[in-house]
């Protein structure tokens, strides 16, 4: 994801380090990145602002992209028999339920029972 996102871009640092940490680990709390902000000395609304500005979408909505990335290549990978797609959605933070069926559905154009059985 972060092909997009580099030093020649003009980003501002706090963005590049966020989106870093946010690829190296999609299960970060927002408590790692508060204490990048603190760290920074950016304030959430301002950060919020630059992330969108050069990130093309919100923190949160990144981090949801990154996390179903994971959710759609762990079901790609898992054998349909022992693999039910609700854990695999829990595994990545997300309650399994229309709001995530519907996210998925947006972003890989199938249900995360249709990536399971291949």
């Amino acid at each position: 994801m972060s092909a997009m996102i580099g030093k020649d871009c003009g980003q501002p640092a706090v963005v590049l380090r966020a989106v870093r940490l946010m690829e190296r680990d999609p299960r970060l709390g927002t408590e790692k990145l508060n204490a990048l902000l603190r760290e920074a000395g950016v304030g959430r609304a301002v950060f919020d602002d630059e992330f969108a500005l050069y990130v093309g979408m919100a923190p949160y909505e990144y981090l949801r992209v990154l996390r179903l990335s994971q959710v759609h290549a762990e079901l790609a990978a898992a054998r349909p028999e022992r693999t039910r797609p609700e854990a695999v959605a829990r595994r990545w933070g997300f309650r399994y339920g229309t709001a995530f069926v519907r996210w998925y559905s947006q972003q890989f154009a199938e249900l995360p029972a249709q990536t399971l059985r291949g």
